[in-house]
């Protein structure tokens, strides 16, 4: 269903309240949505273009009867364009004769139409209405309140004083606002280019419904008043209010700003209202004394003071140097450490109980092992050499071959 022209209200037989529309984009419109293949109903009032062929056309001369003729082709339609400039306002009497210019009674009394756009749209249903806004000032703030006045799906808004923009011209240049709230800005276009551009976004909104808008609620915010209003009270007795004194902010890398403002992703928890001291009525009862108990000491130190044998070979692996004479060493030095000894006792030999001190040696005098050796020379018998002045073993000899 489009609309396109004007409408004319008379006010005798030969004046009349009309304006400049020359129904050029309606037309536009219906031959765009013609060749899409849409079945078009086409209402316009006077104009002096020639309507598209291949569209169904009702012609309408006052407000009221495109009221009359929208109402009735309302219900089968899926897509409604309101193109057409309706008159805002209408006589309140029409008179059968031309009123004379002496007439001693030349008053003019108007009375508002109805709003056709606005009582379509309440009652739409699933189908897309869209409305067009000729403004000459504050083009966007009232094509929005339109938009949201008369529940619209989309409104087209241009300003006729623009360059190109002008009644009964070849082009346009409009903005393209949608339920949601985007606006589309287009440039100066031939009118049936803009009627292409407005039909893409009213098939985009007729696949792909958009949501209805939240209703703005208005909530009235009471303040809560002094109770100390109205007194004159000295400043040093007037309790200070929050505001009185301002906080401090957090400096930065302060521990108590970083625990305010806490981690990222993590909403502020406000901090439970304190609770205000209650004097005790009874004197306080003191808490039992409390039985000192030891306390061991920790791990690292029972390690430090009784090692063990795998605490030592850790130890050793982890300090390692040298090569397997010092590993064998730490091994033993560990091996020593688990039996209780120190090094220092180790090193020396121990001496048995029953056996008496060795006597005074006295200078100048051989002393004698027990196989009457002396010691230098039991020294090189243990190294395989036999001693001096022992008896060397005679080894046969092999006779020589002949």
């Amino acid at each position: 269903l489009i609309t396109a022209g004007r409408t004319e209200e008379s006010w005798d037989p030969v004046r009349m309240l009309t304006n400049r529309a020359s129904g050029r984009m309606g037309f536009a419109l219906a031959e765009e949505a013609r060749e899409r293949g849409a079945d078009v109903m086409l209402i316009h009032g006077p104009t002096d273009e020639i309507p598209p062929a291949g569209v169904r056309i009702r012609r309408i001369t006052t407000a009221a009867e495109m009221a009359a003729a929208d109402k009735q082709e309302f219900p089968a339609s899926q897509i409604v364009l309101m193109a057409a400039a309706v008159a805002d306002y209408t006589f309140a009497r029409t008179v059968e004769h031309k009123i004379k210019k002496g007439d001693p009674n030349p008053e003019v009394h108007l009375a508002p139409t109805e709003d056709i756009l606005k009582s379509l749209a309440e009652r739409k249903g699933n189908r897309v209405v869209v409305g067009f806004a000729l403004e000459t000032e504050n083009l966007l703030d009232n094509a929005l309140r339109k938009l949201r006045d008369k529940h619209l799906d989309i409104v087209v808004a241009n300003n006729p004083l623009a360059p190109g923009s002008g009644f009964a011209g070849e082009t346009n240049q409009v903005l393209i606002i949608h339920r949601g709230g985007r606006v589309v800005e287009l440039p100066l276009k031939s009118k049936r280019e803009v009627a292409r551009d407005i039909l893409n976004s009213v098939i985009a909104i007729y696949r792909h419904p958009e949501p209805e808008p939240e209703p703005e609620i208005e909530v009235e915010i009471e303040t809560e008043h002094d109770e100390f209003e109205g007194f004159d009270i000295p400043e040093e007795i007037a309790p200070k209010t929050a505001s009185a004194v301002p906080e401090e902010p957090p400096q930065r890398g302060h521990k108590k700003g970083r625990r305010e403002r806490g981690f990222k992703g993590e909403k502020k928890k406000s901090a439970p209202p304190a609770a205000k001291p209650v004097e005790p009525s009874t004197p306080p009862v003191p808490p039992p004394p409390k039985k000192e108990t030891p306390v061991p000491p920790p791990a690292a130190e029972t390690e430090s003071l009784f090692p063990t044998a795998e605490g030592a070979a850790k130890k050793s692996r982890r300090g390692r140097r040298g090569g397997r004479r010092a590993a064998r060493a730490r091994a033993n030095k560990a091996a020593r450490m688990t039996d209780g000894s120190n090094s220092e006792e180790s090193s020396v030999p121990r001496v048995p109980e029953n056996v008496p001190p060795p006597a005074p040696v006295k200078p100048g005098v051989e002393v004698k092992t027990e196989a009457g050796t002396p010691p230098e020379k039991e020294k090189k018998a243990k190294r395989g050499r036999p001693p001096t002045g022992a008896p060397r073993k005679s080894s046969p000899r092999k006779p020589k071959a002949k």
